[in-house]
């Protein structure tokens, strides 16, 4: 009966341990027995499949070492994969903030940027402001003494260069003293404000007109021959006449005497200022209220 068992353990099993006691188990029935063959088969057959089950086992080991191999390769592949992921993290992390930094950073030079130009802008408004105060008289808002010597002297040094003529017109108002003495100082005022006001109506930008002190002006006729100045003359002093009637009093007439002269060589400012005055003066002697040319003797 065991050796029944035995061999019902053999037939149809994949070998393994199971296996092998059940052929030991037979080799052991077979060696009570006096058939030697059947022993020498039973050992055969015992030795042949402790091959096999070894074989197999080694196979199972090798398999097994292979999978644990593996498992730790995966291992250490995961943890390289992870340190890997940590540093792009850190990485991506690092960049937001370089990006963060160059961003606020981007920012502020902007704005320094834009607060330069506001300042600088802002200086420049404030130089131009300063200049013009300086150059400009307060009153008439023509330019004061020194601005139109200034302008004078270089419109000579350029006479040259500039390749035609120009005027000079000096102007004085008639009875200036009188309005002041009469009306007071703020009709005075008023009055030399006005002079201002239909000078800028009636001449051109190539009139530059400037205010040498009290009640006497200095204008420069640039590209402006001097019958054209003489004329132009004419008409500021009948408007300027009209106008005062009705801004200033019915019994003020505004008007003005002026000597005017061409200058087509150099000389000095000083030359100029006399000749002009020269002819003012003449204007004034022979009836005020008109221009008188500077003639060159």
């Amino acid at each position: 009966m065991r050796l029944e068992e035995a061999e019902a353990l053999l037939k149809g099993k994949k070998p393994g341990q199971q296996n092998l006691e059940a052929a030991h188990l037979r080799l052991s029935i077979m060696e009570t027995s006096n058939n030697e063959r059947s022993q020498i088969n039973a050992l055969k057959n015992f030795i042949s499949l402790s091959e096999t089950v070894s074989q197999s086992l080694d196979k199972s080991r090798v398999q097994v070492i292979r999978t644990l191999y593996e498992l730790d390769e995966i291992q250490e592949e995961n943890t390289n994969l992870k340190k890997v992921t940590r540093l792009q993290a850190e990485k991506l992390n690092l960049n937001k903030q370089r990006n963060y930094l160059f961003g606020a950073l981007a920012g502020l030079l902007f704005l320094l940027s834009i607060s330069l130009f506001l300042l600088y802008a802002k200086r420049i408004r404030y130089q131009r402001r300063l200049e013009k105060l300086a150059t400009t008289d307060s009153l008439t808002r023509f330019f004061n003494r020194g601005k139109t010597l200034e302008l004078l002297d270089a419109q000579i040094n350029n006479l040259a260069q500039n390749g035609h003529d120009f005027c000079v017109a000096m102007l004085d108002i008639d009875f200036f003293k009188m309005i002041n003495d009469k009306y007071g100082h703020k009709v005075g005022d008023d009055a030399l404000r006005l002079f201002s006001k239909v000078a800028r109506e009636h001449f051109t930008d190539n009139v530059l007109m400037g205010r040498l002190g009290g009640e006497e002006f200095l204008f420069i006729f640039d590209k402006i021959s001097l019958k054209e100045a003489l004329a132009s003359l004419d008409v500021f002093r009948c408007s300027l006449k009209e106008t005062s009637q009705d801004e200033l009093s019915n019994e003020i007439k505004l008007t003005f005497s002026a000597g005017l002269m061409a200058i087509s060589t150099s000389q000095s400012v000083t030359s100029v200022l006399e000749n002009t005055d020269i002819a003012l003066y003449q204007a004034k002697e022979s009836g005020r209220g008109k221009t008188v040319i500077f003639n060159c003797l």
